[in-house]
């Protein structure tokens, strides 16, 4: 265990070890590092073994926090852990942008189309906007996530920000953690919208960039004539939607800097967003890890997806995951094909009962307000999901005098 104090990862001349660092094997037998950094293990079983370091106050990791040996007995095996004390974080003010004090629907600061505001979570991680629709018409709502420690998810409320209507995190085109939803208005009202960043994580680099575009729907009625559909001819009238020229909402294209960092990786990374989820099977445990260190960056979060079959649908029977915590508690959150938030969530059980066939995404992020990461036996939960299992029966098809 030494002091990689020009963080190249290997122990340069001068670069000394560091003393009472916990280092576990398996998981489950611990030692601690003489003032040398040297620690040792014997074992009696051949084949794998993992050895971990668990990183002492004030200090991050340089070379990974987790180590698989193949064992033979009789040999000696060398793993060595690097780290460098932790650079202070500077101190930073975060002045309150124009519209601090949205908090609530109540306080909802107006934003009208063609606008882009650029906001932070400085004080606190929700804000509120508010704008007039026209029935009929489609708005774009963009939120860019450039700050580097922003991560949005965005919704849309109508009845005074009471009834949530739809909403999206990391929508399918985006290289980043930013938001999108677009949407048609059935009636001529004010709507909200609720901007909130991941993990609840506020103050410095938390910059976003909100704006609003629409595209009205023009109807155009022409006659259609239909010859020899009886005895009388007769006119009829279909109505076409069309988009006016000129009209067309510009396909704003952001370059954030929002980042999620991975100072432990799990075997699933990256699965920051929900089109880079690696698929989860019933029955099988996964071990994931939130190794973003939210002081400096985006939050770590986990997206997983599974298929929904007809048969699961017909058992009535719900679908549950399960999350053990060995970190911070957590949040669960389901989503639809396309990215959608379906609004049901859950802490380290959520159960559901599907009904209809087709992907699904489940997100796993920190709770609001947890600012530990690092390696899953320190900020890391165990993930099981529990589903009636597809069996298939092949049957001979015999054909006879063909």
């Amino acid at each position: 265990m030494f002091e990689d104090a020009n963080t190249n990862g290997v122990q340069d001349d001068g670069e000394g070890g560091i003393a009472d660092v916990v280092i576990v094997l398996d998981g489950v037998l611990t030692t601690t590092t003489d003032l040398d950094g040297r620690y040792a293990f014997s074992v009696t079983t051949e084949g794998t073994h993992q050895v971990a370091e668990i990183d002492p106050p004030g200090y991050v990791s340089t070379t990974p926090n987790e180590v698989e040996v193949e064992v033979l007995l009789g040999n000696d095996y060398e793993v060595n852990f690097g780290d460098v004390a932790e650079s202070p974080v500077p101190p930073c003010t975060c002045p309150a942008d124009t519209s601090e004090d949205n908090d609530s629907p109540a306080r909802a600061f107006t934003i009208k189309v063609g606008e882009a505001l650029n906001r932070d979570f400085c004080d606190d991680p929700v804000d509120w906007f508010a704008f007039s629709a026209q029935a009929r018409t489609i708005y774009t709502i963009t939120v860019s996530s450039w700050g580097r420690r922003a991560d949005t998810f965005l919704a849309l409320f109508s009845n005074g920000g009471h009834n949530i209507l739809v909403a999206n995190d990391d929508y399918e085109d985006a290289d980043d953690y930013s938001a999108r939803i677009v949407w048609t208005a059935p009636t001529d009202d004010t709507y909200y919208i609720r901007v909130t960043n991941r993990a609840g994580l506020v103050g410095c680099n938390t910059d976003y960039t909100i704006s609003l575009q629409e595209r009205r729907l023009f109807y155009i009625h022409l006659p259609l004539v239909v010859r020899n559909a009886g005895s009388q001819a007769y006119m009829a009238r279909n109505t076409i939607g069309v988009s006016p020229p000129g009209n067309a909402a510009p396909q704003v294209r952001f370059s954030p800097m929002g980042v999620i960092t991975h100072t432990c990786p799990d075997e699933y990374e990256v699965d920051d967003t929900w089109t880079q989820a690696k698929p989860i099977r019933p029955g099988v445990i996964q071990v994931h890890s939130f190794d973003s260190d939210p002081r400096h960056y985006a939050a770590d979060k986990d997206f997983v997806w599974f298929e929904v079959l007809p048969v699961h649908v017909a058992s009535g029977r719900p679908i549950t995951f399960t999350a053990v915590v060995t970190g911070p508690p957590v949040r669960m959150e389901l989503y639809d094909s396309r990215g959608a938030a379906l609004h049901i969530t859950g802490s380290e059980r959520l159960s559901w009962t599907p009904t209809a066939v087709g992907r699904y995404y489940l997100c796993v992020q920190p709770e609001d307000g947890n600012l530990a990461f690092g390696c899953a036996n320190v900020a890391g939960y165990r993930l099981l999901l529990e589903m009636d299992e597809v069996r298939y029966i092949y049957l001979p098809l015999v054909s006879r005098n063909y």
